[in-house]
């Protein structure tokens, strides 16, 4: 592409320059240098079309110049048509990446777990993704009278995993096998149909699958059922342990002596809960009860039936915790925590017991220094101790600045519970004494029955109540959706970058 950077040579006092991509040229005018009597508007016309400018002249600019002679400033003479970026290719795909499984319920307070679309099943030859190519773009051209090239747009792979095909003109991805959809890590597989008929019991024995997994009726006590992905369970689950990679839904209840346990890497919907314990990446949705539960879910806990209750035990969540009912007319224990969020509890729960540990190695170096000291001041102390007291003297030096790094961390994970304002406790019936109600490290203990529909939120340094309108609700859901959206955007995220983790089962830190 040809540039002009210096003066020309026809027309001394006339300097013209045009970009890197020859799209734009402009003119600064020495009036020094200028021969007596230049220009007219043919004149510089014709120095600009000897330099090559032929393309995107702007007249008003010429005009402006001959007219108002205005000297050593660049104004911008010809201005040609930029290029156009082509598209990047586009993956479409043709299944629901990241599906809700939220149980719906009608306007008589009826819940439907029929048709949750938990597991996505393709056939043999299904049409799975589509790849719209990139385009080259549009050319575009110089002042010079040149095409500028385009930047074409950048092409990507169809995603395949296992048991998946790419057409010839690889612009499709069809399924290979009947089995599960899988979207993980960035890639579409399919996994044979993991399905089985009956119970988990001693018939199957334990449950390990890498993709989707729907046992048709019960899981019995004392088994073990593991998935990558979604899990379907047509029954009932008791005293077993389930960890699933996604999201999870029991169509009967998980009940038992409490030693059950359920991790799901997002949501979890189960019709009841009885002295269970559960560990949610996403939500829990619970049809009618919770009772003497162990609950947290990184965003929310929410008993679909507006009757329904939360009784005894604790429930915890990031944003809200939502029942018709809490606690009981016997006024039993229930802890209700919101602003609470469990990795950073249980990192406060271990930079406490690391603190207290300082504390204690500080004493103890402290009281083997004097004897060391005393020794060296009479000249007793032997050679090999010299070394062990000057590590000690490092030591010494090095807790004070350990304490405050992880002084330093508490604070700043108390401040991100503390962030969560948002947060809120929704009873649509009533709450009852003996249920204690916290927010972050603050709590209160309701002692008296509180009529609802009534939420509770934290300003300042209380824990207020009101009533709520339908507007609110409204308001509310919708955060919660774009929540859930966020978060599934960022698991996404996360597995292309193949670097997406299940919760751990983490224990809640003492109460406040």
């Amino acid at each position: 592409m040809p540039q002009i950077t210096s003066q020309t040579k026809s027309v001394p006092g006339i300097t013209l320059s045009s970009n890197n991509i020859g799209n734009e040229a402009y003119i600064i005018l020495d009036e020094e240098n200028l021969p007596e009597g230049f220009m007219t508007f043919e004149e510089l016309r014709s120095v600009l079309l000897e330099a090559g400018i032929t393309f995107g002249l702007i007249e008003k600019s010429i005009n402006d110049l001959v007219l108002k002679q205005v000297f050593g400033e660049q104004i911008m003479i010809a201005k040609g048509e930029e290029p156009e970026a082509g598209e990047d290719a586009r993956i479409d795909f043709l299944f629901e990446i990241n599906p809700s499984h939220e149980p719906s319920v009608d306007q008589h307070g009826k819940i439907d777990y029929k048709d949750l679309n938990y597991i996505q099943n393709a056939q043999s030859g299904q049409l799975l993704a589509r790849k719209v190519p990139p385009t080259e773009g549009t050319p575009g051209q110089s002042v010079f009278g040149e095409e500028i090239p385009p930047k074409p747009g950048r092409d990507k792979d169809l995603p395949a995993g296992a048991n998946v095909e790419i057409s010839p003109d690889g612009l499709a991805l069809t399924a290979k096998v009947d089995g599960t959809i899988c979207y993980q890590g960035g890639k579409i597989s399919i996994f044979p149909d993991q399905r089985i008929n009956g119970s988990i019991e001693a018939a199957t024995g334990n449950v390990d699958c890498a993709g989707s997994l729907r046992i048709g009726k019960n899981v019995t006590s004392d088994f073990k059922v593991k998935t990558g992905q979604d899990l379907e369970i047509g029954g009932n689950v008791e005293d077993a342990k389930i960890v699933a990679g996604r999201s999870i839904l029991i169509r009967g209840g998980f009940f038992g002596g409490g030693k059950g346990s359920l991790v799901a890497g997002a949501d979890v919907t189960v019709k009841y809960v009885e002295n269970q314990k559960i560990r949610a990446g996403g939500s829990v949705f619970v049809g009618r009860e919770i009772h003497n539960g162990d609950l947290y879910a990184a965003d929310s806990i929410i008993v679909k039936d507006r009757g329904g209750y939360v009784a005894g035990g604790r429930c915890a969540a990031r944003y809200f915790v939502r029942a018709g009912r809490f606690g009981n007319d016997a006024s039993v224990p229930t802890h209700i925590y919101v602003a609470y969020d469990m990795q950073a509890v249980e990192r406060q729960r271990q930079i406490t017991q690391e603190l207290e540990k300082l504390d204690q190695n500080e004493h103890n170096i402290k009281e083997a220094m004097v004897k060391l000291y005393q020794l060296e001041m009479t000249g007793k102390l032997p050679p090999d101790q010299k070394a062990t007291l000057d590590k000690f003297k490092r030591l010494a030096r090095e807790i004070p600045t350990r304490r405050k790094e992880l002084e330093a961390e508490y604070n700043q994970l108390e401040a991100t519970v503390e962030d969560l304002l948002d947060a809120r406790i929704i009873a649509d019936e009533v709450v009852y004494a003996g249920t204690t109600l916290h927010f972050g490290a603050l709590y209160k203990t309701i002692t008296e029955d509180i009529h609802g529909p009534v939420y509770f939120e934290r300003i300042g340094d209380s824990i207020t109540k009101a009533s709520f309108t339908p507007e609110q609700d409204q308001r509310w859901e919708k955060q919660r959706q774009e929540r859930r959206k966020e978060r599934l955007e960022l698991q996404v995220q996360a597995e292309l970058a193949a670097e997406a983790q299940s919760p751990t089962d983490q224990e809640f830190a003492s109460s406040a």
